[in-house]
């Protein structure tokens, strides 16, 4: 560089003759007149001799970029100030570079495709970056098909109904029934909430005579996929129970449908009328 009849050269001290990408970053802060040059985010450069303070770059000569470069250049950007004119650093600015929301979504997760998705969330097979993959559901064993509505109907709700929000999704419940009375439990998942197939549980515990009782009733396990929206269903009719006043829905997901493994859980209940 020349500014104010003196010239000044700056060298790396590294080979970048690898065969791989490499990001590149000279910056002139013609403030100190100091010249620094980085290689993936380090410097990698000598000291070089200080540019005049207040050095202007300024000439009516032409911008020449890549000549005598035996390679690929990418992605060039000029810049009329320096990182800390931009209020950032090297290191900040390498990491949205490479690890910013180019490559993961606002969560954190990694890209699951070759880029980005466009939301905010990361779902590839929403957003067309992977085919989707659909195959009929296998028929359900016998046990199962009392119990499972899988990602079929409407969720369910109204003045009569319990709607319970969870960071995960939202349970569907009737807030009032009767010893005899069927009733229906719905969970939606939220798109992002199982990773994998699973299986979800719902257990009905009992407050009779004023103490939780366990075991009062069991739905069947439920498939559930990832990426499924629509509401699960299990129904359960309420037993014949004297001093039974409420009764409780223990919903919990898991990859084997156990509790020790689950991935998330919550209970709703049910009062008993009168």
């Amino acid at each position: 560089m020349k500014s104010g009849g003196k010239t000044v050269a700056i060298t790396g001290k590294v080979t970048v003759a690898d065969g791989k990408w490499h990001h590149l970053l000279a910056e002139v802060d013609r403030k100190i007149g100091k010249v620094t040059l980085y290689l993936d985010g380090k410097d990698i450069a000598a000291p070089a001799e200080p540019l005049p303070a207040g050095a202007s770059l300024k000439n009516a000569g032409d911008f020449i970029v890549g000549q005598g470069f035996h390679g690929s250049l990418d992605y060039l950007r000029i810049c009329r100030g320096t990182l800390a004119d931009a209020q950032t650093t090297i290191d900040e600015l390498m990491s949205w570079e490479f690890n910013g929301p180019a490559s993961h979504d606002f969560s954190g997760k990694p890209a699951a495709g070759e880029r980005r998705d466009v939301g905010a969330i990361e779902h590839p097979t929403a957003s067309g970056q992977k085919k989707i993959n659909y195959s009929p559901p296998a028929p359900l064993p016998k046990e199962e098909k009392k119990t499972v509505a899988a990602a079929a109907g409407n969720f369910l709700e109204g003045p009569d109904r319990l709607v319970k929000q969870q960071g995960w999704g939202s349970v569907s419940i009737p807030k009032t029934a009767k010893p005899g009375d069927k009733i229906t439990v719905q969970v939606a998942f939220a798109t992002e909430t199982i990773p994998k197939d699973m299986r979800m549980r719902i257990d009905f515990h009992g407050m009779i005579n004023g103490k939780r009782k366990p075991g009062i009733g069991q739905a069947a396990p439920i498939p559930v996929k990832p990426g499924v929206t629509s509401p699960y269903s299990a129904d359960f009719i309420i037993p014949q129970t004297p001093g039974l006043s409420h009764v409780i829905a223990v919903i919990y997901a898991s990859p084997t449908g156990g509790f020790t493994d689950k991935i998330l859980a919550t209970e709703a209940s049910v009062n008993m009328e009168k």
